[in-house]
């Protein structure tokens, strides 16, 4: 079931069962979607997913939480299926915490 969130100029975001935005196609949104709905630019859009990210990375580091399972569990809220999706969302991380999570993975893995 999809709940409307938000009507900007004929555009309609909803939230669906899993919690993820989408609009009145019912597809996910891109950059360049999101900033004409908001009409604000597709820089403007990622700028502000990157801060958001960075906030939440560091609130959750600062609760003790290791950089890789931070990581893992962004990946899940944002339901991040395959590889590809996953480095799109370590590619949003300042290179600092990409460092962190890789040199995490590293001692875990290797």
């Amino acid at each position: 079931m999809r709940k409307t969130v938000s009507t900007i100029e004929g555009f309609s975001l909803h939230v669906d069962d899993e919690g993820c935005v989408l609009y009145k196609t019912g597809q996910h949104m891109n950059g360049r979607e999101i900033g004409e709905v908001l009409n604000i630019s597709k820089v403007a859009v990622s700028y502000s997913l990157r801060r958001a990210i960075k906030k939440i990375y560091n609130k959750l580091k600062s609760k003790n939480i290791s950089p890789f399972d931070i990581f893992c569990s962004m990946g899940n809220v944002f339901n991040l299926k395959t590889v590809e999706e996953y480095k799109w969302l370590l590619n949003l991380f300042s290179k600092e915490i990409r460092r962190e999570v890789n040199e995490e993975a590293r001692k875990l893995f290797c």
